[in-house]
């Protein structure tokens, strides 16, 4: 349905190294809005990792989806 906004993230998936600064602060955040899964069984073989986005694909009305421009999407700055 055209009308409703879709947006499709491509990229290569990788796992953070668990000694690093960054899996510390994203594993922080993500135990925070997710309180539960801290006790999760750790043989379940789940990981924190990132997306490093490189295409991004758009549809927000009628007329057909575009690819966004890679240079101007992490130039934004909120």
């Amino acid at each position: 349905n055209p009308p409703c906004a879709r947006a499709v993230f491509n990229g290569a998936l990788s796992k953070l190294d668990n000694d690093s600064e960054e899996y510390t602060t994203i594993q922080e955040a993500f135990f925070e809005r997710h309180a539960s899964m801290a006790d999760w069984p750790t043989d379940h073989s789940w990981f924190i990792g990132k997306v490093e986005i490189d295409n991004i694909w758009l549809i927000d009305i009628y007329g057909g989806a575009k690819t966004l421009d890679m240079d101007k999407y992490f130039k934004v700055s909120l």
